[in-house]
């Protein structure tokens, strides 16, 4: 049995997608297999899925999110505009004939086997079904036979968050009023409210946020800034028609290349990075916080003279999560004791630096143990096999000062494709490894026809905005993963 969350907004466009695709990906990135879900749909937009049905464009989007192949049961319901008022339906693949509007309301409850058939289909293969209902849950002329939003939550006692739009203005009161107009029976099942698209320019302050929970009784459990991600999460059809929303490479040129290097206590090796601070088409920073991180194109964790001690520090300046909610397209560098702390573990058992073992930030799936014996040679080689992110330095040599005081063992085939780690400092002295990092980051955003890259920046997008402000403790536990 798939534990089951439905999504419900007070108004058309308040940001439900949004919230779901946010979801689809955290949950999908803790480990579960997930899968969306949407009762109904009306579109002239049709998707075709491996069942050789049709589905809106919009749930196969929020398929992609999830990293699932989109299927009928994905979206059971489909309506397509016909002729006049008359939209034809479909369920669960199958056509049922065409209908007015007011006839598929009276209509719609004697699917419910049917719709319920889809879940149970749908749930056999996932861990997580985020649901997302239809208009708002207080549209009471849409109420009687509803299976496409809060009723089929109280059918099936799905709980649900409720998302309200701030950048309308009157938030609080379109959250309150919607939850006052439901019974009982529906109210129950709300276990927390969303105000999205937040200005953090102009807050709603503590006083109105406390009345708005106790008049309501449900706790508001995130405000989520305004994201760049939100236009497409909202009109989801351009996750797959994106060419008027990209910027091609030749816009990108002339802005230098953002480089943070965090600058840790114990940090050696300066010159490592002399060249790149002396060409002008890289911005290097050095940063110490995790609100001087920002999002960086290429991110160097730098050699330390002790390491151990040096990535505690990462992990109490927060930086090992900073470092995960990075996009997808920030590579990440490490160097020497940088390149040690990007695996799941460096081992002391002889005291190098005060004993014991220490978790790493777990981006490459290697093991090191420090040795009292410091390997340090001059060292020329060819790279080969490099990693997705950094694919433009494949066959490009490099050389410098070869400095490992570790055995490195690999614990499993499981990389992060944005990390790649080397022992060798002076490796950017090179001009062809200059040359290979101005190459690799000249597409600074995608180019136009890198669809599937370009919905990935975005979904990736959704997640951080989500994360910024979600604990998602608070949703396991409202779905009944965990206890509080």
């Amino acid at each position: 049995m798939a534990y089951k969350l439905m999504v419900q907004g007070t108004t058309k466009g308040s940001g439900k997608s949004f919230v779901v695709i946010g979801l689809l990906q955290a949950f999908k990135e803790l480990g579960f297999k997930v899968a969306p879900f949407k009762t109904v749909e009306i579109s002239d937009e049709a998707f075709v899925t491996k069942e050789g049905a049709d589905i809106s464009k919009t749930v196969a989007t929020l398929s992609f999110a999830a990293k699932e192949e989109p299927s009928v049961y994905m979206n059971p319901i489909f309506l397509r505009p016909a002729t006049g008022d008359l939209y034809h339906v479909s369920v669960n693949g199958e056509p049922v004939g065409n209908m007015s509007m007011e006839e598929f309301l009276d209509y719609q409850k004697e699917a419910l086997p049917k719709i319920k058939e889809a879940l149970a289909e749908l749930e056999k293969d996932v861990d997580v079904i985020i649901m997302e209902g239809d208009r708002s849950p207080a549209e009471l002329d849409y109420k009687e036979n509803d299976v496409s939003n809060i009723g089929l939550a109280r059918l099936l006692n799905i709980p649900v968050l409720l998302v309200g739009d701030a950048s309308l203005g009157g938030v609080l009161a379109s959250l309150h009023g919607t939850i006052d107009l439901l019974p009982y029976d529906e109210k129950r099942l709300i276990k927390g409210i969303l105000i999205n698209k937040y200005d953090l320019d102009n807050p709603i302050s503590d006083k109105a946020q406390r009345q708005l929970e106790t008049r309501s009784g449900k706790k508001v459990l995130a405000k989520i800034p305004v994201s760049e991600a939100e236009p497409f999460a909202v009109e989801t059809e351009a996750f797959l028609k994106p060419e008027k929303s990209i910027k091609t490479k030749e816009e990108h040129n002339d802005k230098p290349i953002d480089v943070a290097i965090i600058k840790l206590p114990r940090m050696s090796n300066y010159p490592d990075f002399d060249k790149l601070e002396q060409n002008e088409k890289f911005n290097v920073r050095y940063v110490r916080s995790v609100e001087q991180l920002k999002e960086p194109e290429l991110l160097i964790i730098p050699g330390t003279k002790s390491t151990i001690p040096d990535l505690r520090w990462i992990k109490a300046m927060g930086f090992k999560d900073a470092i995960r909610k990075l996009p997808k397209t920030t590579r990440i560098l490490g160097i020497c004791g940088g390149f040690q702390m990007l695996g799941h573990e460096v081992l002391d058992p002889f005291f190098v630096e005060g004993g014991g073992t220490e978790s790493g930030l777990s981006l490459l799936p290697i093991r090191t143990t420090l040795r009292e014996e410091k390997l340090a040679r001059p060292s020329k080689m060819r790279l080969v096999n490099m990693p997705k992110s950094f694919e433009f330095l494949e066959k490009v040599t490099v050389s410098g000062q070869e400095v490992n005081g570790g055995e490195m063992e690999v614990i499993s085939d499981k990389v992060d494709s944005r990390a790649f780690g080397t022992y060798l400092h002076g490796f950017f002295d090179e001009d062809a490894v200059i040359k290979a990092f101005e190459r690799g980051f000249e597409r600074l955003e995608i180019e136009e026809n890198d669809f599937e890259n370009f919905r990935e920046i975005q979904f990736d997008k959704c997640k951080r905005a989500l994360e910024s402000s979600l604990d998602f403790n608070e949703i396991e536990i409202i779905i009944g993963m965990k206890k509080r």
